[in-house]
């Protein structure tokens, strides 16, 4: 049986919800170098995390899609101000000044030749550079690079794309009675709204494409590569599902992470594929809103949100 190494990891943001800002004082660079901000009396400030995610937006948005910067800080990054709301991990310990978070984000710089983006609030920056077929990651301060080694990765011709060309709705061909056109059709309007922050909708059912649409209004096409976000779980999902109808692997296998198997004993190396597909391995990843996450001066941030804002080895995390 081949070894496969299943573990998925995807490095993601927040997205943010702010108010309209003067537009003038973002700038793209072509040769300057990302800066170097000062060390912090704390591992990651909550200004930090959210610079960093502010950041890693707009280089995923502007990098892999192709957006433009000014639509992106706009559309998806910039929001409703009065709606903002104060993150859930912000707390006595580590305050956030939302006022100067606005005012961070009137000040984004895009390098195109080294392909980063950062953003400033003082001394606080949030740095987030593209990988190419990873995508773009959190970096850490005064460093270039990320915690892994980026790697093509090769790409299916559209000779192998095993969906229609077309949907049903947009061939004409009659909807079968489970279908109600008129729901299909809101549904998509509603997802791709200008208002709202939607790039594509489909959807499938028994392998059929039941409905196909783009964001017209931000360029988006059927050839555009999107940040995937909790999708992610489902195409891993898949592709194990696959894996295992070719004998390649069993869903009851122990889950193939060799620094589990170095200590004898180790209770993780009783935890199952099917047990991580479940999110049942027992693994802990706290979350701020559990009732069992008692944020002090020396526990500043929940698990989930470390991922999400802060430069960290994301596999590291997940395995331990």
């Amino acid at each position: 049986m081949i070894f496969t190494k299943f573990l998925s990891v995807y490095f993601i943001s927040i997205s943010l919800f702010i108010a309209p800002a003067p537009m003038a004082a973002f700038a793209i660079s072509e040769n300057a170098v990302p800066p170097k901000p000062q060390r912090f009396e704390n591992p990651i400030s909550m200004m930090e995390m959210m610079l960093n995610s502010a950041a890693r937006q707009v280089c995923g948005d502007h990098f892999i899609s192709g957006r433009p910067v000014e639509d992106i800080i706009e559309r998806s990054v910039i929001g409703d101000r009065e709606e903002f709301s104060e993150p859930v991990v912000a707390s006595e310990h580590y305050p956030f000044d939302k006022e100067k978070f606005f005012e961070a984000l009137e000040n984004i710089e895009v390098n195109q030749t080294g392909k980063w983006v950062s953003v400033s609030a003082g001394p606080y920056v949030g740095t987030a550079r593209y990988y190419g077929d990873q995508g773009c990651v959190i970096i850490a301060p005064m460093t270039d690079h990320a915690f892994f080694d980026p790697k093509p990765v090769p790409r299916p011709s559209k000779e192998d794309n095993l969906f229609p060309d077309q949907d049903i709705l947009a061939s004409g061909k009659a909807l079968p009675s489970s279908y109600d056109r008129a729901t299909l059709e809101a549904a998509a309007a509603r997802a791709l709204h200008p208002e709202r922050h939607g790039t594509a909708i489909m959807v499938v059912h028994k392998g059929e494409v039941v409905l196909e649409r783009y964001a017209d209004h931000l360029g988006i096409t059927k050839d555009t590569p999107t940040q995937n976000w909790s999708m992610g779980k489902s195409i891993l999902a898949a592709l194990i599902g696959r894996l295992e109808a070719l004998g390649e692997l069993s869903l009851n296998d122990p889950a193939p992470i060799p620094a589990w198997s170095v200590d004898e004993g180790d209770p993780r190396q009783d935890i199952k594929i099917i047990d991580l597909m479940q999110m049942t391995g027992g693994l802990s990843c706290t979350r701020s809103e559990d009732p069992w996450f008692i944020r002090g001066p020396s526990n500043f941030h929940a698990d989930h949100h470390i991922i999400y804002g802060a430069p960290v080895d994301v596999i590291q995390l997940a395995i331990s």
